[in-house]
């Protein structure tokens, strides 16, 4: 206890001071003050509040020990291949966004091949730390499809968690990842597989696309275990997960695609994202029903494009060793792709390929006996490349489609194309040939340079060998073209003609040069006004002759000649200078006229000359004939003895007899012919000049005796635009050589016509001037020719005009 001090109350009247003491001086002054009574201290039992501040330290310690107790991290220990982009304190771990770690430190493992790195994690995270979580580390990553863990570039690498199972065990040593792993069977994204062939250019990351709209992504790839292609791990967003069907195709649209032919070029761009990192399309083919729905891990074939994964009806072709077949060839028909071949093996003891091929259902009706497939790939030739779209996009399978035949899923593939069936389109006709030389399956047919259709096969004839069977095919709008009258021969190469005067070069055209070329004329009226007897028809055989002119050639005759003396193969037969035909064969004569000296001449002529062959017409041999004054038959002497020809009157034949001398001609078919009557012929020959006022105006045609030999006929041609100079009282006479007159007082006087008819000789003529007895000469009027002229003749002037 303690005593409580007295109370000491102020009144309440007192007067406060100011604090400095001036209460008490007023007090003072005012009157005696009562002094204030001395406290009195009483001391207290108990605990002194000062011990508190300890306590609250202790209480406050244990709380933050066992807080840091139940807050302490998870030790882990992470194995990486490399320490680059990792730093200890700084570098985090992050689980969706939120850091559930940091690196503690970082050190060599006992190999010293890789790093261990020190993490300590949130207590949180102890349940998920169990076999099968997993840690990568994420970095960014630019390429033309963006920026991968941009938000690295501003805090820097980390590492990545995925939880383990919480019913696995507790772990605490793991090896980190190369690359993100796959997403866990929890995850609601759709996991399948994408098999290909190669990588080409998918990536991680690369899009999936439905209808051009991503859908899904590819998060990794790996090479098969055989090394036969890659395997990608795909997901698809869940909210497009039911487009995914059992018979979903996947195709790559990766970068441009290029098809066509130099005239026909097509460029397929699915999108700019897709051409810059590449892309995959999916989608089920128009021909079939969606099927069920895709499971999780499902495998799927990527396709190398559209076309490749479109379905189709399975088929097998059979090739030969060496045709150079590849995977996803196409087969293809006028420029439309009807399949395409996915695989192929090879049979060493058949000399076979087997390709296996998918064909379009929309044309299944060509899939049958009737059809025929074939290869098409470049060919180079001297005419150029055929097939030139195949330089760019490769070699392809192509058919010739039929309807007609039996269903059948085995196809042999010919090398080359096949030919046109002969109940096809247009006119398939035979030719007979001597050779095929220059001829191949292909060489165009030619109408005037038009190629009208090609040769389909080349067969030797069994029946007549050795001559050859040619199939051609006329395409149907130029079928018109031909009749049975037709006349075919080979084009090829450069056919030269002619002699010393003029010759002639022909040629079909370039191509034939190069190629070759079978050509064909038909002559008379075309199809209008062609009768159903004259009209080709399929099947009709045609011979195939070795040039133009020969195929002109087909009037045959046969001339028997005492002597085969000068004759041979191929001689020509002319008349009037132009070749008519030629010799094709020679034999021994038979029947009445066989003999050893015998001999039969088989001729063929030009069409156009078969009405000059008469049972009177003249045929002889024609030599060269070298004298001392002059040279006969001088083109037969450069070119080679030949046969002419002098037609008669009588009625047409196939048969003639040869003369032993040249048949005596005497008349033309144009100027004015005439007969000149002398007593002797002095030096006038076939051919020598008739000259008018010394101007060439006519010729000699031939000579001979008259009927009772007492006079010489001499028979001449005058030329027509002459005529005119020939009246009935003209006057000829004989202007060979040099007249010499010579007397003992009137000296020598020489007198010739000209140098021609002084080197030559010849025969000249002169007309008095008009008087009306004076009269036109008709063909055939006679005259008599003088031995000289006389000087009255040679002053006439008649001034006749000349024919224009």
């Amino acid at each position: 206890m303690t005593d409580e001090p007295k109370d000491n109350p102020t009144p309440a009247d007192d007067t406060p001071g100011d604090g400095n003491g001036n209460a008490e001086r007023n007090a003072d002054s005012n009157g005696p003050v009562e002094r204030p009574q001395q406290a009195q201290i009483s001391v207290k039992n108990g605990i002194s509040a000062v011990w508190l501040v300890p306590l609250i330290a202790l209480i406050f310690g244990l709380y933050l020990g066992v807080k840091a107790y139940l807050e302490q991290g998870i030790i882990i220990h992470i194995n990486f291949p490399t320490a680059e982009g990792i730093t200890p304190g700084k570098t985090e771990v992050r689980y969706k966004g939120l850091i559930v770690g940091i690196v503690k430190d970082v050190s060599m493992a006992d190999n010293l091949k890789r790093v261990d790195v020190t993490v300590e994690m949130t207590p949180q995270t102890a349940d998920y730390l169990t076999e099968n979580a997993q840690f990568w580390l994420v970095s960014a990553e630019i390429s033309l499809s963006g920026v991968k863990g941009l938000d690295t570039l501003m805090s820097g690498n980390y590492i990545r968690l995925q939880e383990g199972d919480q019913s696995l065990a507790a772990r605490r040593d793991f090896v980190a990842l190369e690359s993100p792993p796959l997403l866990p069977d929890s995850a609601p994204e759709l996991h399948i597989r994408l098999k290909a062939k190669e990588l080409g250019s998918i990536r991680d990351g690369t899009k999936i696309f439905y209808r051009k709209i991503p859908v899904g992504e590819v998060r990794s790839h790996s090479l098969n275990p055989d090394g036969q292609g890659v395997t990608f791990e795909a997901y698809i967003d869940e909210k497009y997960a039911h487009l995914v069907y059992n018979n979903t195709r996947f195709w790559n649209i990766s970068g441009v695609s290029l098809e066509g032919d130099i005239t026909n070029l097509k460029l397929k761009l699915d999108s700019l994202e897709s051409l810059l990192i590449g892309g995959i399309a999916m989608g089920v083919p128009e021909q079939l029903e969606a099927g069920g729905a895709a499971s999780r891990g499902d495998r799927f074939t990527l396709h190398s494009n559209y076309e490749a994964a479109q379905v189709g009806i399975p088929i097998k072709l059979y090739f030969e060793f060496g045709t150079g077949i590849n995977d996803d060839m196409p087969i293809l028909f006028e420029g439309i792709t009807m399949g395409r071949i996915h695989r192929y093996t090879i049979e060493l003891n058949r000399r076979q390929i087997i390709a296996e091929a998918e064909f379009d259902p929309r044309y299944d009706e060509y899939l049958n006996d009737k059809s025929q497939f074939f290869l098409v790939k470049p060919r180079v030739s001297l005419s150029g490349i055929e097939n030139l779209e195949t330089l760019t996009k490769g070699q392809y399978v192509s058919l010739r489609p039929s309807t007609h035949g039996i269903p059948v899923a085995k196809f042999t593939v010919r090398n080359g194309a096949p030919p046109i069936p002969e109940d096809g389109p247009g006119l398939h006709l035979v030719l007979s040939a001597n050779s095929a030389a220059s001829l191949s399956p292909g060489t165009p047919i030619l109408y005037h340079q038009l190629d009208v259709g090609s040769v389909q096969t080349i067969k030797l004839n069994p029946g007549e060998f050795p001559r050859f069977n040619v199939k051609i095919h006329i395409r149907p709008e130029y079928a018109h073209l031909v009749n049975r009258e037709s006349r075919f021969w080979n084009a090829r190469g450069v056919a030269i003609k002619g002699g010393v005067q003029s010759f002639e070069i022909r040629t079909e055209s370039i191509a034939s040069i190069l190629q070759g070329g079978i050509a064909f004329t038909t002559p008379g009226p075309l199809p209008p006004t062609e009768t159903a007897a004259l009209r080709a028809q399929n099947g009709d055989r045609f011979t195939l002759y070795e040039d133009e002119e020969d195929s002109q050639i087909n009037t045959r005759i046969q001339v028997h000649f005492d002597s085969g003396e000068g004759l041979r193969e191929g001689m020509p037969v002319k008349y009037q200078d132009q070749k008519i035909g030629e010799v094709d064969s020679l034999s021994f004569a038979t029947g009445s006229r066989a003999g050893l000296s015998n001999i039969s001449a088989n001729i063929r002529l030009f069409d156009w000359a078969r009405s000059l062959i008469r049972n009177d017409t003249s045929i002889w041999l024609v030599k060269a004939k070298v004298g001392l004054t002059d040279i006969k038959n001088v083109d037969a002497l450069v070119l080679g003895t030949y046969l002419e020809i002098l037609p008669g009157t009588g009625r047409v034949t196939q048969r003639l007899t040869a003369r032993q001398h040249p048949a005596k001609s005497r008349s033309r078919p144009r100027g004015l012919n005439l007969v000149l009557r002398g007593d002797h012929l002095g030096s006038v020959k076939e051919g020598h000049p008739i000259s008018y006022r010394q101007i060439k105006v006519g010729d000699v045609i031939s000579k001979d005796l008259s009927a009772d030999a007492n006079h010489v006929l001499v028979y001449i041609n005058i030329y027509e635009e002459y005529v005119n100079l020939v009246k009935s009282d003209s006057v000829f006479w004989n202007a060979s050589g040099i007249k010499v007159d010579a007397g003992l007082f009137s000296g020598v006087k020489i007198n010739t016509e000209s140098l021609e008819t002084l080197i030559t000789g010849g025969i000249a003529f002169a007309t008095p001037p008009k008087h009306p007895q004076q009269e036109n000469v008709g063909q055939g009027h006679e005259f008599t020719i003088h031995d000289k002229s006389r000087d009255t003749w040679l002053r006439w002037k008649p001034g006749i005009p000349l024919r224009n």
